[in-house]
């Protein structure tokens, strides 16, 4: 293993990848960088997944990478599987990537090489190519956050799920992650992005690399773009934003202003919270009041 450059842990869970995995492992084969811990996590697949993924583990090998495969008996979701993953990382740096997505060669490379000369950045991200299913070779747009087109921190865009860094391509320095997040992060069926950036985000300064270095596939059955849980999915992520934010070190008085900052969101996208959630047309004190008392979001003061 190549001892010249930083180890950066790869991390990639995945569940029934067997139909689309392929582009993705071709983009893991094509990375210039060579001293790589691969974490691969099948999250209890019932498909070809585990005899695809193994089936290139001696060209993983022969790269050089060190190989850890992961297996679930059951599904347990993308939290649970990065939870799995985080306590084998040994990289100076780790990175997620999801088994439905393409990284481009010199993506280990790029982001390596960018917190490597930029000591003021604890993690970074990179422009991305968003790409359809059916032409993951052939993208449509360019997708970053516009730093310039936001007043509000990265940690406030977070939560408002507004103007954010296309993930789950980012790089994190491990061990400036493991002194502000306190390991297992809080375990929900997806949002791991979240548990993940947040944190990171409120301590630390995010670099960016002006770049296209992958392209996101949108699938049509991919579990963030269901619409028929969508109301457990709002719920879902009003639980991770209020878990991960009770977890985060910072006076309370801040934490209730980020709890209130969650509340208003919700508030703001009325159409859905009076479909979802059912709400009356109430004022809006009297909804925060509901909101609390039917899905103890927020508090009453």
């Amino acid at each position: 293993m190549n001892k010249e450059k930083p180890l950066i842990s790869l991390i990639t869970p995945c569940y029934n990848g067997g139909g689309y995995i392929k582009p993705y492992i071709e983009g893991i084969l094509s990375q210039t960088y060579s001293n790589v811990q691969y974490i691969f996590i099948n999250d209890g697949s019932i498909d070809n997944t585990e005899s695809i993924i193994l089936s290139y583990k001696n060209k993983i090998i022969e790269k050089g990478w060190e190989f850890i495969y992961i297996k679930h008996e059951s599904n347990l979701g993308q939290s649970a599987a990065i939870n799995h993953a985080l306590v084998k990382v040994k990289g100076k740096y780790f990175s997620q990537i999801d088994s439905d997505d393409i990284i481009y060669p010199d993506f280990l490379e790029r982001y390596c090489d960018f917190l490597e000369t930029h000591n003021e950045y604890k993690f970074c991200y990179a422009k991305i190519a968003i790409a359809n299913e059916d032409s993951p070779y052939s993208p449509n747009r360019i997708q970053f956050r516009e730093i310039d087109k936001s007043n509000n921190s990265l940690f406030e865009d977070l939560i408002k799920n507004n103007n954010i860094p296309p993930y789950p391509f980012y790089m994190i320095h491990t061990e400036s992650f493991l002194s502000v997040v306190k390991l297992p992060v809080y375990e929900n069926r997806g949002g791991q992005n979240w548990q993940i950036l947040l944190p990171m985000a409120y301590h630390y300064q995010c670099g960016f690399i002006d770049k296209v270095l992958a392209t996101y596939i949108i699938r049509s059955n991919s579990h963030s773009r269901e619409n028929k849980n969508i109301l457990d999915r709002h719920n879902s992520l009003k639980r991770i934003l209020y878990n991960t934010i009770s977890r985060i070190n910072m006076p309370d008085g801040e934490k209730h202003y980020y709890y209130d900052m969650i509340i208003n969101y919700f508030l703001s996208k009325q159409t859905i919270i009076y479909r979802l959630f059912k709400i009356p047309f109430l004022k809006i004190e009297d909804r925060k009041i509901y909101l609390f008392k039917k899905f103890k979001i927020g508090r009453i003061v």
